[in-house]
């Protein structure tokens, strides 16, 4: 396709896309021949679809890389919740079975209390 628009456009290769360089210079008058305007207008159209395409493709990558980025981005945040989540949910467990224990320390004080104390003052009277 790029072969077909003529010696009126360079190609420049780079790492990402192909860059058209249209070289007016060499392009005829519009005025100087009117048997010339219609085969140059086809060949100016191609040039500007085929810009077109590759700049759409260049924004096509880009979109590409971005949303990649965006992707490991929230990869990377993913593992560091659910870390933090492992971390708080073994707390949690520590803080259940530490409450529990209180909670039968404190019943079996507050049992212990009442049996004394009852004890105690039913045998004073």
């Amino acid at each position: 396709m790029l072969s077909a628009l003529g010696p009126h456009v360079r190609t420049i290769l780079t790492p990402n896309s192909v860059l058209l360089v249209l070289c007016l210079d060499h392009l005829p008058a519009a005025s100087a021949k009117d048997d010339e305007e219609p085969r140059c207008k086809p060949m100016l159209r191609e040039i500007l679809i085929t810009s077109c395409l590759l700049r759409n493709r260049v924004s096509a990558q880009q979109a590409r890389e971005r949303k990649k980025a965006y992707l490991t981005d929230l990869e990377v945040k993913v593992k560091d919740l659910e870390k933090k989540n492992s971390e708080m949910e073994e707390r949690l467990s520590t803080l259940q079975n530490e409450n529990q224990m209180l909670r039968q320390i404190l019943k079996n004080t507050t049992v212990s209390r009442r049996g004394s104390g009852s004890t105690a003052n039913g045998e004073g009277q």
